[in-house]
Parts: C-alpha cells; sequence; structure tokens
C-alpha cells in the first residue's frame, strides 16, 4: 500500500492538477449549454469604454478574509496576489512569509515566486511577436528553425507551432532524470537539453490534445534561434523591460539585483516549514519564470488592452487578440486550447490563462477581456492548491456570478438530460487513459497503473465520471456526445470516434485527452494481478520455508522444479521491496525528475525472474507426467508458475521488466 501511495505522490508532482482545471465554480445553473458569455469567437477586442463595468466593492477586506481563512486552514507559509481591473491594478499584496525562518513578508513588489507553468505564457507572447516580424509561421514544419537538431519523422504529418501551442505534437510526456537538476552546475544548455531528452512521437499531430512541457521547451530554442539571441534575453530585451517587468526573470540562478527578493519554498515535516532550496529547471522556457505580482499585473495588463500597457506595446491589437482564440477545440461546449494560454469558464464567463505548479509553488493567472478584469496568485507551498482553488471560485462568485443569479432567474437543482445523449451514455462507458504520458520509459508503468479515468454509465443520459485524484462526477447529457457535471455546468466532457474502434475523451483542461484502453490495457486490471501474485508468490516463499526439510528429500526432478519456482518467487519479491525503495515516497527527499538510482540494474531484476519462471512453466510438463508430488502439490505448482508468467506479462506490459525501459 505505502508503494501506490508513493507512485500517487510522484504523479500529483507530475501531473496539472485536476482540481485547479476542472473546477472553476460550484453552482448549478439554467444556462444555455452550448454558448457561454464572451466565449473565444464572441470575445470584445477591448471592453468598450461606456460599458457598464463590475464594479469590485469591498475587494480588499473581502481578499484578506479568504486568503487569510485558506492560508491557515491549509498550513500555507506564503500567497502573493495581484487584481486587475478596468485598465488599473486593483489590488496587489502579499500575506504570511517568504522566509518563515527569519519571518520575511512577502511583499508583493519585490518578493518573487516560481510561477511555474505560468511561464510558458511568456514563450507562447515571444513566439507571436516572431510571427509578427515574419520570422515564424504557425504551420511550417518547425524543422526548419532548428539547426542543432532535428525531429524524427515518425508520422507523415510534420509537427508545427501550431501543434506546439495548442499541445497537439503527439509526444509522450516524460519527467524522470530531465526536468529539476539538483544544482546548477547540472542545467544544461537549452539545446543540449532537448536533444538528450527528446521524447518519443507516440500520436500524429493534431489529433489529441496532451501537454507537453517538452514541445514547449522547443518553442523557446526557436525563438533564440530565430532571434539570434538567448531566450531569456529576448524576453528580458522584448517584454520585460518595456513593460517595466524589474523583478521578473528567466535566469537560473536569479540575477544578483532580484535574488534577496526571492520567495523561499517550503514544505511541512514534523510541524515545521522546511526549505528545500531552489528548483532549478532544465526546459526554462516551460517552467522556470520567477516573478512578483505586481510585475504579472503588468502583464495581465498588456494582453487585456491588446498588447499595450502605459505606452508599451509588446503585441498588436490584432495579435493580442488572436490569442485568445482557438487552435484546438473538438467541440465548443468543451472549453479550447488557445494560443498557447487555456480557456477556462467561471459561471458561465470566457476567461483565458494558466496554472503553473512545481515541487513548492502553485499559481495560477485568469484574464477576463468580457469584463477587463484579471487575478494572479502563487503560494510558496504546494499546499497551495488547497487555497488558489477556493479562492477562484470565491472570487468570480462575488464579483463576476453567473448572468442568470444578476438578473435573479430561478436556479434549477440540476441540468436536464437531452434524449440524443441517452443512448451514447452506454456505447461511451469504460476506461480511458490521458494521453499527456510518457509511453516507452518505465514511468508509463506508473501512469497506466494510477491515471486512468472511468466512464460508468447509470440511468439513462447520466454518467459517472472519475478522473485521477479527482472526486466523482455525476455527468448528464446536455447533448450529443456531450456531458455536463450535475452540479455544475461549467464543467462538461465530450466524446468523440477517432475511427478504428478508437474513442476519446476531451475534459476541456489542459491536463488533456483521453483515449478508451481495453481491460487488458487498464490500470486497474494490472494492480489486481501484481496484488494477487504478490500474494501468491509471498504465501510460496512461506510455504517453501515451512517444507524446505521435504524438499531436501525429494528425488533429483523434484527437487529442481521446486528450486527453480522458488528462485523465480523470490527474485520478483526482492523486486517489488527495491522498486519500493528506490521510489521515493516524496518527491522532496528524492525527487523523481532528477532520477531514480540503479534503474537500469533494477530492471534486469525481473528478467532473472522471468527466465527462472519459464523454466518452472516447462517443469510443469514432466511435474504431470511423472507424478511429482500430490495431486495437489501439482495444483499448486501448476497454479504458481501461470502466476509467474502473468506476472511477467504486467510488468513487461508496465515497462518494468528490462533495463532498456529507462
Amino acid at each position: 500500500m505505502r508503494f501506490f501511495l508513493s507512485l500517487m505522490v510522484l504523479l500529483c508532482w507530475c501531473l496539472p492538477t485536476i482540481a485547479l482545471s476542472l473546477t472553476p465554480g460550484n453552482n448549478a445553473q439554467d444556462v444555455q449549454l452550448d454558448t457561454i458569455a464572451g466565449e473565444p469567437s464572441d470575445v470584445p477586442e477591448a471592453p468598450p469604454p461606456d460599458s457598464e463595468k463590475i464594479a469590485l466593492p469591498g475587494l480588499e477586506d473581502f481578499v484578506d478574509g479568504a486568503v487569510g481563512a485558506l492560508m491557515e486552514a491549509n498550513d500555507v507559509p506564503g500567497v502573493t496576489i495581484s487584481i486587475v481591473h478596468d485598465g488599473k491594478v486593483a489590488l496587489a499584496k502579499g500575506y504570511g512569509y517568504a522566509d518563515v525562518a527569519f519571518e520575511k513578508p512577502v511583499d508583493p513588489d519585490k518578493t518573487l515566486f516560481r510561477i511555474g507553468s505560468i511561464s510558458k505564457t511568456f514563450t507562447w507572447t515571444a513566439v507571436m511577436q516572431l510571427v509578427e516580424e515574419g520570422k515564424l509561421d504557425l504551420d511550417t514544419d518547425v524543422n526548419e528553425y532548428l539547426t542543432q537538431f532535428q525531429i524524427p519523422a515518425t508520422f507523415d504529418e510534420p509537427i508545427t507551432m501550431r501543434h506546439i501551442m495548442s499541445h497537439t505534437t503527439g509526444f509522450e510526456d516524460l519527467f524522470q532524470r530531465h526536468f529539476v537538476p539538483d544544482q546548477e552546475k547540472n542545467v544544461l544548455p537549452l539545446a543540449v537539453f532537448l536533444e538528450r531528452s527528446m521524447p518519443a512521437r507516440f500520436k500524429a499531430p493534431g489529433g489529441f490534445h496532451g501537454y507537453s512541457n517538452w514541445a514547449t521547451a522547443l518553442a523557446g530554442l526557436i525563438v533564440a534561434n530565430q532571434s539570434n539571441t538567448e531566450f531569456s534575453t529576448y524576453v528580458e530585451r522584448q517584454i520585460f523591460n518595456p513593460l517595466g517587468m524589474g523583478h521578473s526573470t528567466f535566469r537560473e540562478p536569479i540575477p544578483s539585483n532580484i535574488r534577496d527578493g526571492l520567495s523561499a519554498g517550503f514544505r511541512k515535516v514534523d510541524g515545521a516549514y522546511i526549505d528545500i532550496g531552489f528548483e532549478y529547471v532544465s526546459d526554462a522556457p516551460a517552467g522556470a519564470m520567477s516573478s512578483t505580482a505586481t510585475d504579472m499585473a503588468k502583464f495581465m495588463l498588456a494582453h487585456l488592452n491588446d498588447g499595450k500597457y502605459k505606452g508599451a506595446r509588446i503585441l498588436t491589437p490584432e495579435t493580442a487578440r488572436k490569442m485568445r482564440k482557438p487552435l484546438y477545440q473538438p467541440n465548443k461546449a468543451i472549453p479550447a486550447t488557445l494560443h498557447g494560454f487555456f480557456e477556462k469558464r467561471y459561471n458561465g464567463r470566457f476567461s483565458y490563462g494558466h496554472v503553473g505548479a512545481m515541487p513548492a509553488f502553485v499559481s495560477e493567472m485568469a484574464l477576463m477581456p468580457a469584463e477587463g478584469g484579471g487575478i494572479f496568485v502563487s503560494t510558496n507551498s504546494r499546499a497551495g492548491f488547497s487555497v488558489i482553488g477556493p479562492l477562484f471560485r470565491e472570487f468570480f462568485d462575488r464579483y463576476y456570478p453567473h448572468p442568470s443569479d444578476i438578473a435573479e432567474s430561478k436556479v434549477p437543482t440540476a441540468v436536464a438530460p437531452r434524449n440524443d445523449g441517452v443512448e451514447t451514455a452506454v456505447s461511451y462507458a469504460g476506461t480511458y487513459r490521458i494521453l499527456r504520458r510518457p509511453v516507452t520509459t518505465f514511468e508509463a508503468g506508473f501512469y497506466s497503473l494510477l491515471s486512468d479515468a472511468k466512464v460508468m454509465s447509470m440511468a439513462p443520459g447520466e454518467l459517472n465520471l472519475t478522473l485521477p485524484f479527482d472526486k466523482t462526477r455525476r455527468m448528464i447529457a446536455s447533448q450529443n456526445n456531450v456531458f455536463r457535471d450535475v452540479n455544475n455546468p461549467d464543467v462538461a466532457i465530450s466524446f468523440h470516434e477517432m475511427g478504428k474502434g478508437e474513442i476519446k475523451l476531451v475534459t476541456g483542461s489542459d491536463y488533456g485527452d483521453f483515449e478508451k484502453i481495453g481491460f487488458l490495457e487498464s490500470g486497474e486490471t494490472h494492480r489486481y494481478v501484481l496484488g494477487i501474485g504478490v500474494v501468491v508468490m509471498l504465501g510460496t516463499v512461506f510455504g517453501g520455508i515451512w517444507a524446505f526439510p521435504k524438499w531436501l528429500a525429494m528425488n533429483g526432478g523434484e527437487k529442481v522444479a521446486r528450486a527453480v519456482q522458488f528462485i523465480a518467487v523470490a527474485v520478483n519479491l526482492a523486486f517489488i521491496c527495491l522498486l519500493y525503495l528506490t521510489v521515493p515516497t516524496s518527491t522532496y527527499e528524492i525527487n523523481f525528475t532528477r532520477g531514480l538510482p540503479n534503474m537500469e540494474l533494477l530492471l534486469s531484476v525481473p528478467l532473472v525472474a522471468t527466465i527462472f519462471g519459464v523454466i518452472a512453466a516447462v517443469m510443469v510438463v514432466p511435474a504431470w507426467i511423472n507424478g511429482y508430488w500430490s495431486w495437489l502439490g501439482r495444483i499448486r505448482y501448476t497454479v504458481v508458475a501461470v502466476v509467474l508468467l502473468v506476472f511477467a506479462w504486467s510488468l513487461n506490459y508496465l515497462n518494468l521488466l528490462g533495463p532498456w525501459y529507462v
């Protein structure tokens, strides 16, 4: 059990949180289910000057109370927040400590937080700047922009910047040993890192959404190549400096002139906050940025004001508006992937932004162009997930309620199902696996075991949906192939038949699409196989030890058969124990992304067990022919032999059988 808990910790770090992605609001509403206020195709170019503004009365008191309560309840040491509205900074404030030991308070102007994947929005802004200049084309094979290496032509269709910005490249997503080196000297130059850590292409581009840090970092390299400038320098010259973001950087370590402002990153051990140290990031354009709440307010205002902030323009109005438009949206009922940003729907309103997560920092940014508002929140602890999600919901419910709330319309208790979704509810039931996942390495086994989604058909037109690390949701058919959370219509899923029996599940979050898998592929199936296998093998070991005197008295064939099987069982159990000791119970003690030690040797161990297991299976034949032991003894031997073979099959499926999976 502790081993599986360890794997869950790893996946919780590696995967963007479902909680932030799929819980934007919490009120059931009688809404037009296929439209949304200010959806991408209808977003105003900028809030009309004479439009009715949404006021933010009592903002500071509200935020003080909400943040303070959430920090105390979830034991978060520090939070920084900025809110913009109507072209101005409505609030920029810090809460708690940037350094607990010295009781150094968070300063919204000077305290830098690691913003994780929100860094990507700066990379996409840089990409679109070069598109404006004619130095990049969204539909050109990106190999034309690469001089250091080339992406293999695994599929006929090349990868383009459009695929990268929409996370539809078809790359597997890897974490182990690449992304978070333990010290500065191990941070590789961007091009070297990308070439050494290139993931496999396992899907043709354009068909599936699968979030990719590596591909985003590749976009940063292309920015550097096409501008003849180091990526971090380019962003400083073209974004930070024009906007006056003097306390923001992609550089690692933090430049000396602002280093004193960097917040520590904390976790709590035995009741005390522990600084886990600076988190170096090799794929810098995808997640290395550090910034302050005030600087992030300037960036939000620039995007909301069509690329301009206080006389400084970083994008043309046409480009700024284009970045709010969909690049990937299989169904208009589902939030879209925009030009690098992600659409999110709060209370029936369109917003766009990004979530960021690192081992000790959690952040989120959301922009509402129709309302002229934006919010950025960052925390210096992973417990910040439990602060940001509720804070965003409270903020939107208070200041940006559903338009029907403003009109005081009747609120029903559920969304009524549509008849054309009734039959499809049955056909879509099954197990689904995330497309953002490793495929060729041993990491794939962890994902296969723990990251599947379950869809169960309930009443006519109704499904139960359970996503990884999320609660089970009751989903009602709102149109053909589209289902909505009965308690929160902002949350929807859709199903799409891809041909050749393939079905994909689209969640509308930055987490990615899922594809339907069969019974033998299901993580639940393999958990049962491994669990039953371990129980049977433990029984075999204890039984073998107890019967050791009898074994000594057996004849040659009987003795060899028992010995071979005992060795196979013992080696398999040793492998499980070693795997438990190798895989960290906390991503902070032994960071999974820095590389697990001796994995090649470790994954060779079950090969030995498999060889002995095959020999034991072969010896089932002479055991029955020659009448080894009693008939009950032969049955036990045969059952254990079958268990060994099935156990080896499962390990191989999970990429845990052989050093070539490292």
